[in-house]
This record gives structure tokens, C-alpha cells and sequence, in this order.
């Protein structure tokens, strides 16, 4: 079993991809909730800690952030659909030059690092 997340979530074409992930890989994808995704981590961080309660866990992913918290002994989730790609890519489209400026330098990067891994 595989769980998809946000990027599952809002694909518009998601049922295409899971189809072709099962005739590929033969794995069955399921896509999970935010609130499911919150417990999911949750219960990952708690499996390697100490923490019992008054917990705060920020997961921020490139679609969606969960905020966990413990309240009364119960955890609880709070998911939005912000997350750094989402972010990235609202704001490169309002403002182009700076997505220019942006590519430019990426470029640098990677020249550098070409240059650097030839030498």
C-alpha cells in the first residue's frame, strides 16, 4: 500500500496517475486526507519520543502544512492547502521578473556546480 497526499489531493488528473502507478508498480495508492496525513505524522513523531503531551508539530510540505497539536490528551489537526511549492508558484505568477531573476541565478547555480563536479 501507498498513500498519496496533497499533491494527490488537488491533482486533476490523479486517477490517471494512480492507474498508471498500479500498471507500473503494481502497488495500490490511496490517497489520504489532511487530517489523516496530521495523525500519520503524529503518530511518527511520538513513536521516537518522550513527548506524552503539549505537543506542536508544523508539518509543511509543497502542498498542503498540517499543524498537530495535543489538546485535552487527544491530537488534533489542523490542514491547509499552503505549502512551499503552492506558495512558490502563486507568487511567481504575479510577479515575473522576479521568476526571471530567479532562473538566472539558478542557472549560475548549476553552472558552478557542473563546473565544480568536472574539476
Amino acid at each position: 500500500m501507498c498513500i498519496g497526499t496533497a499533491v494527490f489531493r488537488d491533482a486533476e488528473n490523479s486517477n490517471e496517475i494512480i492507474e498508471e502507478i498500479k500498471q507500473k508498480f503494481d502497488i495500490d495508492l490511496r490517497i489520504i486526507t489532511g487530517e489523516e496525513e496530521g495523525q500519520l505524522t503524529s503518530i511518527g513523531v511520538l513513536s521516537d519520543s518522550e513527548i506524552n503531551n503539549n505537543l506542536l508539530i508544523i508539518d509543511i510540505g509543497g502542498r498542503s502544512t498540517e499543524i498537530i497539536y495535543d489538546e485535552q490528551n487527544k491530537i488534533k489537526v489542523n490542514s491547509t492547502n499552503v505549502g512551499v511549492v503552492t506558495l512558490n508558484e502563486s507568487f511567481l505568477k504575479q510577479n515575473e521578473e522576479f521568476e526571471a531573476e530567479q532562473l538566472a541565478y539558478q542557472s549560475s547555480s548549476f553552472y558552478f556546480f557542473e563546473q565544480k563536479m568536472i574539476m
